[in-house]
C-alpha cells in the first residue's frame, strides 16, 4: 500500500501483519481521491483509520489538517509510524490520532464543530450497517458534521439493500462505484 499522489507520492505505507483491516484498493482510491478534485487547505477527519492511507493521501494532495480515528491500538501505533513518513517525504500538515471508538466523535472533538471539510468513513462492511444508523441518524453529529462532505464507503453489495433510508439530516449528493467498494458522498440538509 503506498501514497499514490503529490508531496508523498510513492511512499509505502506500514500494514499491520495479518492484514486485519480492508485497504481500500489502489485504483478506487485514485479515483476515488481524483473524483473529489480539491484537497488543498482542507481538515479531513478519517474515521476508522485502519493504517492512515486516507488521511495520508488526503494530506499529500495538500490538506492542512488530519484527524485519524481508531480503535485498535495496535493501527494507531502504525498510523504513528506512517505520519513519519510521509513528514519526511516533505508533508507538513498538522496531525492528530485519536485512538478511540469513531462514533461519538461529534463528543470527542467538540471544538471541530462547523469546522470540518471532509468527514471520511470506511468502518468494517460487517458493521457499516450499525455505523449509519447510529452516526447518520444523530441530530449532535449532524450539527457537528455542519457543512462537511461525509464521504462513506460500503461494499458495492450495500446497493441491493440500501443502507441509507430514512434519513431525515443527510442528503446522498451522489454515490460511485469504484472496485468493489460502493462511495457514498453526502451532506447534511440544510433548513432553510
Amino acid at each position: 500500500m503506498n501514497i499514490i499522489s503529490g508531496i508523498a507520492r510513492g511512499i509505502i505505507l506500514n500494514v499491520p501483519k495479518g492484514l486485519a483491516i480492508r485497504p481500500t484498493a489502489v485504483k478506487a482510491k485514485k479515483s476515488f481521491f481524483d473524483s473529489y478534485g480539491n484537497w488543498q487547505q482542507k481538515t479531513v477527519v478519517d474515521l476508522f483509520a485502519g493504517t492512515g492511507a486516507i488521511g495520508l493521501e488526503a494530506a499529500s494532495r495538500g490538506s492542512d489538517s488530519i484527524y485519524f480515528v481508531e480503535s485498535n491500538f495496535k493501527h494507531c501505533k502504525i498510523i504513528e509510524s506512517n505520519i513519519k513518513k510521509v513528514e519526511k517525504a516533505g508533508v507538513n500538515s498538522e496531525f492528530y490520532i485519536l485512538c478511540e471508538n469513531a462514533v461519538g466523535i461529534h463528543k470527542t472533538l467538540p471544538l471541530l464543530s462547523g469546522k470540518v471539510d471532509i468527514i471520511f468513513a470506511d468502518p468494517p462492511y460487517d458493521i457499516a450497517a450499525d455505523i449509519v444508523k447510529e452516526m447518520l441518524h444523530s441530530k449532535e453529529f449532524a450539527e457537528w458534521a455542519g457543512h462537511a462532505t461525509f464521504i462513506f464507503e460500503a461494499p458495492s453489495e450495500s446497493s441491493r439493500k440500501p443502507l441509507f433510508n430514512n434519513m431525515d439530516l443527510w442528503n446522498i449528493k451522489k454515490s460511485r462505484k469504484l472496485g468493489q467498494s460502493l462511495f457514498y458522498f453526502l451532506n447534511v440538509k440544510q433548513s432553510d
